[in-house]
C-alpha cells in the first residue's frame, strides 16, 4: 500500500476540524497504480464536505474553487483526476484565485 498525505489548509479544514485552527492533516493508504480521483472519488465516500468543497466523484472533477499541489508542483485542474499517486506523495488543497 502506498501511504499518501492530504494536507488541508484553514480554508478547508474547518469543515474537517472545526474545533481545530490551521492546518489539518489526512492520512490515506492507497493500492498502488491508483490515481488522484480514486483517493479523491474516495475521500468523497467518506467526508461529504469533500464532495462539497473538493472534488464530485460522480462527475470525476475537481471543483473550480480548489487548486492541487502535490509535492510542492501545481497540478493542472483538468489532469488532477488522472494524476498518478506514489508512495510519500503530500497532497495540499489550497483555494484557487481569480481575479483580473
Amino acid at each position: 500500500m502506498n501511504h499518501i498525505r492530504i494536507e488541508l489548509l484553514p480554508w478547508l479544514s474547518q469543515y474537517f476540524a472545526p474545533h481545530k485552527s490551521g492546518r489539518y492533516v489526512l492520512d490515506a493508504e492507497i493500492e498502488p497504480g491508483r490515481d488522484l480521483g480514486e483517493l479523491f472519488a474516495r475521500l468523497a465516500r467518506e467526508h461529504p464536505v469533500f464532495a462539497e468543497r473538493v472534488f464530485d466523484p460522480d462527475e470525476r472533477q475537481m471543483r473550480e474553487h480548489v487548486e492541487v499541489v502535490v509535492n510542492d508542483i501545481l497540478i493542472e485542474l483538468r489532469k488532477a483526476p488522472a494524476y498518478p499517486l506514489r508512495d510519500g506523495d503530500v497532497i495540499t488543497l489550497i483555494p484557487a484565485f481569480q481575479g483580473g
